[in-house]
């Protein structure tokens, strides 16, 4: 897990990865930057039990897209989630029927392209 560069006007309550030395060096320079404890957790489940959270964004290997960010929606969260957003035309389309259904927010980014030196190369 890339360490993300989070805007300011997120609250990051929680984090989730498989390795926990991951996680937690994340959650320290979090905390570092912040002042605030992050949750850690090894399964996104936890995560999308979760009441006090209403977003999260997807960074996980591309063959879990999908399911994760479908997941998310059912259980009312919203989603920011890296590219691709789904692996093949069946899969987008489950998605879509997914956000349909819930009436979430799906939104897929371009890791590196909103960094400065991406915005002086134009």
């Amino acid at each position: 897990m890339a360490e993300w560069q989070f805007p300011p006007y997120m609250d990051v309550v929680a984090i989730c990865d498989v390795d926990l030395r991951k996680t937690g060096r994340v959650a320290e320079a979090i905390k570092r930057r912040t002042g605030r404890k992050v949750d850690v957790y090894q399964d996104y489940r936890r995560l999308l039990d979760r009441r006090d959270i209403h977003a999260i964004g997807n960074a996980t290997c591309e063959h879990w897209h999908t399911k994760i960010n479908t997941e998310s929606c059912r259980a009312g969260k919203d989603v920011y989630a890296e590219k691709p957003l789904a692996l093949t035309i069946d899969e987008g389309k489950v998605l879509r029927r997914v956000v349909e259904q819930t009436g979430r927010v799906v939104q897929v980014g371009t890791q590196q392209r909103s960094g400065p030196q991406f915005q002086i190369a134009c």
